[in-house]
């Protein structure tokens, strides 16, 4: 019988589980978005960045990323898989709130909207969310930390779930929220923190 180090969450008990944790974590960036160390590091743009355009209709799909989440927990009803996600979630969050507080970072916006529905959405995003908390992008983690559990379930629909994934890695990019080295850290940190799970069951 295998010997897990940490006890596996009841699946049956993962959305007030999850949703508590989730949403502690929406808070957290909110806070590290306006509190913090020091003067924001001003990060660098790669030929890839500038080859992305500024596509302002994208922000609707940029703001699904919460959804997308919550979507994605409703298929993991494997109590290992869940316990997984759910662990690895909090390992890569919480290390981005720490990266997030004691070396903020910042990019350069450059925003050009010319549609009146875009633009109030754009100026809600602005808003609430400053222009720091750049690296890694939480946007990407989020998603990639809920598409890796579902490569192992494939639930009819995934190529769909995939790509309404992917569209909102690229939004990130195509909004100018985030610049391609935000994208890989996010990247990074859901593979990694995923990974490190593996070693807990």
């Amino acid at each position: 019988m295998k010997k897990f180090y940490f006890k596996p969450i009841p699946a049956a008990k993962k959305w007030p589980i999850f949703l508590a944790t989730f949403f502690a974590y929406c808070s957290l960036y909110l806070i590290t978005n306006r509190i913090h160390l020091g003067e924001p590091v001003q990060l660098f743009s790669l030929w890839v960045d500038q080859a992305v355009p500024f596509m302002s209709f994208t922000v609707w799909v940029y703001l699904t990323h919460l959804f997308f989440v919550i979507s994605v927990v409703y298929f993991f009803n494997d109590d290992i898989i869940f316990s997984r996600f759910f662990y690895a979630l909090n390992i890569g969050s919480l290390l981005s709130i720490v990266i997030f507080f004691f070396y903020p970072t910042t990019i350069e916006r450059k925003a050009h909207i010319f549609n009146f529905a875009n633009e109030m959405v754009f100026w809600f995003v602005y808003t609430l969310d400053n222009p720091v908390n750049c690296f890694p992008s939480l946007h990407v983690f989020w998603v990639m930390i809920g598409l890796i559990p579902l490569f192992y379930k494939k639930p009819n629909g995934f190529i769909w779930i995939f790509a309404w994934g992917m569209l909102i890695i690229f939004s990130t990019m195509t909004t100018k929220q985030h610049y391609f080295v935000d994208v890989l850290g996010g990247t990074l940190l859901a593979f990694l923190s995923w990974r490190f799970t593996k070693l807990l069951f």
